[in-house]
């Protein structure tokens, strides 16, 4: 969908819907989600509360250098 977007209308950003994330999440980082509590909490906070982009990104690479996953390529997708 993503390309199709892209080559129908290109001024227009793809996004993800929230139960797409969290789908794709089980699929790349299930294992995290289950072992980690502490890692699971930030991740549903960043999912479900965080309001701007910003404060997304920021979020997302503050948890990805505590829990050293800067190889994980589903929590490194466009940073």
């Amino acid at each position: 969908m993503e390309v199709a977007i892209e080559d129908v209308m290109p001024h227009r950003t793809h996004r993800w819907c929230k139960w797409h994330v969290l789908k794709k999440a089980k699929e790349y980082v299930g294992a995290l989600l289950g072992k980690h509590n502490e890692f699971k909490q930030e991740f549903n906070k960043m999912v479900h509360h965080m309001v701007s982009e910003r404060e997304f990104e920021d979020g997302r690479a503050c948890m990805i250098e505590k829990h050293g996953l800067q190889k994980n390529t589903f929590l490194t997708q466009n940073i």
